[in-house]
């Protein structure tokens, strides 16, 4: 099955992503293999296998993994892929992508991949997750003014979602006046957005 994630055929690629999934946990090792020499199509149809399987560890760790190196315009398409995963994620599995969304971003700040859009990515993840422990990085991407565009416009973005946290909702809420108050006016658009 694993060459039809190549084909031309967008209908062929889907039904070889659900024979492969049907054929349970155990072809997750199997895509893991395949990441390291997949391009194009085929990586997005590994990709979405991976998805499907979030709730697994080694699949939740390859998936992420996968950002590093994955063509941007597939990169933009994970964090909608693993958004309804992480909704429906208990506590256990929330704090694993939590983990490997972190451990991640750390990997990729220290050695930057060369579009910036994985690393905006995975601060989107990390903003779907709506966790406290992802705020003290999301503040410092937020207000970095060598970051690129759209790891700070992601960053602003997901920290609406922390602005529940009563102890840290002022300086929250300083970051993104601040930001909103910027010359960037794109940025500026993102901040406001994120205080409404």
């Amino acid at each position: 099955i694993f060459p039809l994630l190549a084909s031309k055929d967008a209908d062929v690629r889907a039904l070889a992503v659900d024979a492969l999934v049907a054929c349970g946990e155990d072809v997750v090792p199997k895509v893991k293999e395949r990441m390291a020499v997949a391009e194009g199509a085929e990586r997005k149809a590994l990709d979405a296998i991976l998805a499907r399987f979030g709730d697994r560890k080694d699949a939740v760790t390859a998936f992420l993994q996968g950002l590093e190196s994955t063509e941007p315009d597939v990169a933009r398409n994970v964090a909608a892929e693993v958004r309804p995963r992480i909704k429906e994620a208990d506590g256990k599995m929330r704090r694993l992508w939590l983990h490997e969304v972190l451990r991640i971003l750390d990997k990729m700040r220290k050695s930057p991949p060369p579009s910036p859009i994985p690393v905006a990515t995975a601060v989107k993840i990390l903003g779907y997750l709506e966790d406290p422990k992802g705020t003290d990085l999301l503040l410092e991407l937020a207000r970095d003014p060598k970051a690129p565009f759209s790891v700070r416009q992601e960053a602003l973005i997901a920290l609406r979602f922390a602005l529940a946290d009563e102890e840290r909702a002022a300086e929250i809420v300083d970051t993104m006046v601040a930001a909103a108050e910027s010359d960037d006016r794109m940025l500026a658009q993102a901040a406001l957005m994120g205080l409404v």
